[in-house]
């Protein structure tokens, strides 16, 4: 549809992070007209389709990571935002899709992540290198993630002092060495198979748990 002259004004924009037109799902609002032409295409995506679109959840997500690495690197003067706007620049000028993994499998949620019998519960840091970190564990419920180029992760939930390995955010390209992809059946599953979800007879959604089996993350 980005691609069709009649749907152009919704599909793409012009990124101020470029000055290129760029697809609208890999643009960072900068005003509440933004986020009104993006409810606006997703609309028109749903009528389209039928079903799931995938990338409004990655869009999501490098909006949610732009205003929360601004505010630390203000606050702590660090170097996130920048590094985040130039993963955002790759993604704008290769039109590449993104996928937030953010649920965690969580096991006992009366517990703190570093509180788990199983460590790899929640996704976490087991080692720090020069070049990087080495991560592990997993991310449920992840909507569209063979379609996607980028695997983006953060937190499911607020972090403290003792989960520190824990609180961490990233983007890798979904064909990582180590990253799996288990695709099951899931509930969404009967009601496509009793005839209730009937807006594309062809396609249906799916999610998949995305295992980080000792996944290396450059700096």
């Amino acid at each position: 549809m980005a691609q069709e002259p009649e749907h152009q004004h919704l599909a793409t924009t012009i990124s101020p992070l470029t000055g290129e037109r760029i697809n609208r799902f890999s643009h960072l609002a900068g005003s509440p007209d933004d986020l009104v032409q993006k409810v606006k295409f997703n609309r028109l995506l749903q009528q389209r389709t039928g079903t799931c679109f995938v990338r409004c959840i990655g869009l999501d997500y490098m909006n949610a990571a732009a205003m929360v690495t601004y505010d630390m690197d203000k606050k702590l003067g660090t170097d996130y935002h920048r590094r985040l706007i130039e993963h955002v620049k790759y993604m704008q000028r290769n039109d590449l899709a993104g996928q937030g993994g953010i649920t965690d499998l969580k096991g006992d949620r009366s517990l703190r992540p570093a509180e788990q019998a199983d460590p790899d519960l929640y996704l976490h840091v087991v080692e720090r290198r020069s070049d990087g970190i080495i991560v592990r564990g997993a991310k449920a419920h992840q909507t569209g993630s063979l379609q996607c180029h980028e695997a983006m992760v953060s937190p499911c939930r607020d972090m403290r002092a003792a989960d520190r390995d824990y609180a961490v955010a990233f983007a890798v390209p979904i064909d990582t060495p180590g990253l799996i992809h288990i695709v099951g059946r899931s509930t969404l599953d009967s009601r496509w198979l009793d005839g209730y979800d009937i807006g594309n007879i062809r396609c249906h959604k799916y999610t998949t748990m995305v295992v980080y089996d000792n996944v290396f993350v450059p700096w």
